[in-house]
């Protein structure tokens, strides 16, 4: 015979500590895109890790400091973060086109080519990523059109 498991609800005061925690979450969210908005790229990833140290199930917060981190152009650490912010959301657009962005300062044209596809697909409407997408084209065949009109 096998224990049978009980679903047990959460007390009021672990609801309520919960909200206090989210609260708090926020107010640093609301803090970085006031830092991000002000050009203060540093100071916004600070605001978004503590953040995400309270609430590290947010997709928003990852892709904020994701665009924060593009700006201070530390790649990685923005691809990271985009990339956790569609772990949490599969079906978050612009965080492909976003990371696609970000692969493309890498010159990794195929990678960016295919989250622009993705957030395609994810988002018909979603006229940025047609937009980069059609940079990608540019990228790779301008060095091909220099050539040609140089011979």
């Amino acid at each position: 015979m096998t224990p049978v498991e009980e679903v047990v609800a959460p007390t009021e005061e672990e609801i309520q500590a919960t909200a206090a925690v989210k609260a708090e979450a926020g107010t640093y969210v609301q803090m970085g895109l006031a830092l991000y908005e002000d050009g203060e790229y540093d100071e916004a990833v600070v605001n978004y890790s503590r953040a995400i140290a309270l609430d590290p199930e947010d997709e928003h917060t990852y892709y904020n400091r994701g665009m924060a981190y593009k700006k201070l152009r530390q790649y990685d650490q923005a691809i990271d973060d985009y990339s956790q912010a569609i772990i949490l959301n599969p079906d978050y657009s612009n965080a492909y086109n976003n990371r696609g962005i970000t692969y493309r300062k890498l010159k990794d044209f195929d990678r960016a080519t295919n989250d622009y596809k993705k957030a395609i697909e994810l988002d018909p409407k979603n006229g940025r990523a047609y937009y980069n997408r059609s940079k990608i084209f540019f990228f790779q065949i301008f060095p091909v059109l220099m050539v040609l009109l140089a011979a």
